[in-house]
């Protein structure tokens, strides 16, 4: 799936990662493994109860490669 004007791509796809090793995937990438999972109005509920912190996205924080002052500069944008 393809975000802000093909900025961002989101796969769950064996095969970008195939091509990444041959050389041929796309030029910068990120590689996230995890799993989250909500039941039926569960993560509505969640943020209705402000369980969740909620900014802006910008594009340049998906790919920024200083990890360590992330989480900082995220946070600072809640004011």
């Amino acid at each position: 799936q393809n975000t802000n004007q093909g900025q961002v791509g989101v796969t769950q796809s064996l095969d970008i990662l195939v091509q990444a090793a041959e050389g041929k995937g796309p030029e910068y990438m990120r590689l996230v493994l995890g799993y989250a999972g909500w039941g039926p109005g569960q993560l509505e509920n969640e943020i209705q109860e402000n369980a969740w912190l909620i900014i802006e996205a910008d594009v340049k924080d998906v790919f920024d490669v200083d990890v360590e002052g992330l989480y900082k500069r995220l946070i600072g944008r809640l004011g």
